[in-house]
């Protein structure tokens, strides 16, 4: 009785935590408009739109975000790309 009733517990636990990351990752947005901008360049700040992009044309994340771990989240280009 003790075994299934920690089974259970455990069951419970496991679902609880699964469901309240999935709302977590959920409620990540990516922004709509962002302004690339470096500092110290030489040209002027480009807006980007990320719906154009990834809906419209049909670019996937990681087209740009290529060498990010988590495209949700990426690096600043210039980690990868010096000016």
């Amino acid at each position: 009785m003790a075994r299934r009733s920690i089974a259970v517990v455990f069951v419970a636990t496991f679902f609880s935590i699964f469901f309240l990351v999935a709302i977590g990752l959920a409620q990540k947005k990516v922004p709509e408009v962002v302004t690339l901008k470096m500092e110290g360049g030489k040209l002027a700040p480009v807006v980007f739109n990320h719906p154009v992009h990834a809906d419209k044309h049909k670019i996937a994340c990681d087209k740009c975000h290529h060498k990010d771990q988590d495209p949700q989240q990426p690096d600043l280009c210039v980690k990868c790309h010096p000016a």
